[in-house]
């Protein structure tokens, strides 16, 4: 099958963009890493008080090139409620993405 994917014209699709990457046309979208809080003695994100719980869920999206330009940010208000915000490379649509993929059981994270 991998042998298939590498036949594809340039510029056919999503895998033709992949094998033909030009850095100017892909976005690089990373999580911001936690910074050690000393009065806490643990490891914090600045939700800028949307958040109002600590969860394996809460977490910030920005641009890897761009220094802390986030583009989402996602995080808990209550037991079933969560705080999402977004901003343009995403759109709706992945922003919705991107929240139900962090919903998955996650297997790594206690």
């Amino acid at each position: 099958m991998c042998s298939e994917l590498k036949n594809i014209p340039a510029r056919q699709g999503l895998f033709g963009d992949y094998y033909s990457y030009e850095p100017k046309d892909f976005v690089h979208i990373r999580n911001r890493p936690p910074k050690w809080n000393e009065e806490r003695a643990t490891y914090t994100l600045d939700f800028r008080n949307h958040v109002k719980k600590a969860s394996k869920k809460n977490f910030i999206l920005e641009v890897s090139d761009s220094e802390a330009k986030e583009v989402m940010m996602m995080g808990k208000l209550e037991r079933d409620n969560f705080y999402v915000h977004f901003n343009e490379p995403l759109s709706l649509l992945m922003t919705f993405g991107v929240c139900l993929s962090s919903f998955h059981k996650k297997r790594l994270v206690k």
